[in-house]
């Protein structure tokens, strides 16, 4: 059997100082409504799962509740019709079907360096004119079927997968700068191009372009560049430090050290903070979340950002200090960096904020996850087993109802159990079980095979999972496609 990423993901509700936004039993983490949006967090970045607004000119928040934005969620934009879409800098991905069945008529301003996943745009009406910036990566699909777009421009270093552009019947020019990859099949099936213009040592035309009729192919007249000017003299830039200490209900944060290294790009660097949490109070702390804010050298703030204690089953015990160190942080364009502000923008108690039970090797799936009735299930069986694949958008669903095959299943099911924790990750997930209960209630599991992805308070973790294939197995046999 053909090993398919499967993952199973559980829910982990947490207080908080914004209310929760509807969770669908499937959702892969604990998701917050802030304004216009649904996000949710990994690592201190925040994921925008969900817009809820109507605006016609969509500009996408480069943080949100004094997170960074670091990526679009799966379907967040989905089926929304608006005139201009512009993200900012810090978006690294957009993810899978984010913006599918959308119209955006007038502008769509793309970051640089983003990923763009798969179908992210598919079957999208898009403006004429389509710039695609420098360094991004464009998935499988993630352009297919799209209308209204007839001229692509497709900046330096840009990386074009197969089929990413499959069946854009409008269009008609495409042009490549330098160093682009474009791999084979990339347009396949766009029988309206006409004209592709291609930079210096563009690699993959014009294989990219089967089906596509016979396009005229250029090679652009470009100048040579011009030689990048040395940065400044400068191998760290040590960065003045505003504000620490900073304290909040009896918790203290001391930056002692803030540097940051100067890349290729001479608007880019990567930042290293280090310094000390202490909990001066007489209470156990769970969670903190302390702040930076970026100053240049125009005394002007142009970026902030947010890193996490979480202690989850074990508090910061009062009087205690520990370290932290944030090393390898870094953004697109920016501007010089000259000082960081420190600042705390929450403290929760072991009273406010609970201790998350993880689960445990050797546990039971079904008793691992927290849920009441999948805890109880071999006393109370469901009405009702869903188990659903999704293999680059082709769903099957295996529907068990009654009698002996619902029993196997669940029996299968009740089999699963927590292996030992690991580090690997699975993303873009459309694969999981779904229970019904008598009283029409359900559980929501998604599957990733041998893993589980489990959620404490803003921590990920993962456990490999034993006794998984046969409950897989079984079920394949059961899959029908979905209509």
């Amino acid at each position: 059997m053909k090993k398919l990423c499967v993952m199973l993901l559980a829910v982990i509700l947490a207080t908080g100082p914004c209310a929760l936004a509807d969770v669908s039993p499937f959702t892969p983490r604990r998701v917050v409504t802030s304004g216009d949006y649904d996000y949710a967090m990994r690592d201190g970045l925040a994921t925008l799962v969900k817009y809820n607004g109507d605006d016609q000119n969509v500009v996408i928040p480069s943080e949100i509740d004094g997170y960074p934005v670091a990526e679009i969620g799966p379907e967040a934009f989905r089926y929304q019709d608006m005139k201009r879409v512009s993200f900012p800098d810090g978006i690294v991905k957009i993810g899978r079907d984010a913006f599918e069945y959308c119209e955006i008529t007038d502008a769509l301003e793309l970051p640089e360096g983003v990923t763009i996943g798969f179908e992210a745009f598919e079957y999208a009406r898009l403006p004429a004119a389509v710039t695609i910036p420098a360094g991004a990566t464009v998935e499988q699909g993630a352009f297919g079927y799209c209308k209204g777009m007839e001229q692509l421009d497709i900046g330096r270093g840009v990386t074009i997968n197969a089929r990413a552009f499959q069946y854009c019947d409008d269009l008609a020019r495409v042009t490549c700068a330098a160093g682009c990859r474009l791999r084979e099949y990339a347009f396949t099936d766009c029988p309206g191009i006409k004209q592709v213009v291609l930079g210096r040592d563009v690699e993959g035309a014009p294989d990219a372009f089967h089906y596509c009729g016979a396009p005229e192919l250029k090679t652009a007249e470009e100048p040579e560049p011009m030689a990048t000017p040395a940065p400044e003299a400068e191998k760290a830039r040590v960065l003045e430090i505003i504000d620490s200490p900073a304290t909040l209900k009896g918790i203290t944060v001391t930056l002692e050290k803030a540097t940051a290294v100067r890349e290729k790009r001479p608007e880019a660097y990567t930042y290293t903070l280090a310094g000390t949490l202490e909990n001066n109070s007489d209470e156990e702390i769970m969670r903190v979340i302390y702040t930076f804010a970026l100053i240049d050298e125009n005394g002007e703030e142009f970026r902030s950002f947010g890193e996490v204690f979480d202690g989850e089953e074990e508090a910061l015990p009062p009087h205690t200090k520990i370290d932290f160190l944030h090393d390898g942080i870094k953004w697109g364009k920016q501007s010089v960096p000259a000082a960081v502000r420190v600042g705390i923008s929450s403290v929760q108690t072991k009273s406010e904020l609970p201790p998350v039970r993880l689960p445990r090797t050797g546990e039971y799936l079904y008793e691992a996850l927290g849920d009441e009735k999948l805890a109880n299930i071999r006393n109370e069986m469901p009405a009702e087993l869903l188990f659903h694949v999704d293999q680059g958008g082709y769903g099957r669903t295996a529907v068990f109802t009654e009698g002996e095959g619902l029993e196997k299943a669940v029996a299968l099911l009740c089999d699963i159990k927590i292996g030992a924790e690991s580090g690997e990750w699975v993303t873009d997930n459309y694969n999981w079980i779904s229970l019904k209960w008598a009283d029409g209630s359900t559980t929501g599991i998604s599957l990733n095979l041998y893993n589980l992805e489990y959620y404490a308070h803003s921590r990920p973790h993962t456990y490999r999972l034993e006794n998984l294939e046969p409950f897989w197995t079984y079920c394949a046999d059961h899959l029908e496609e979905d209509w």
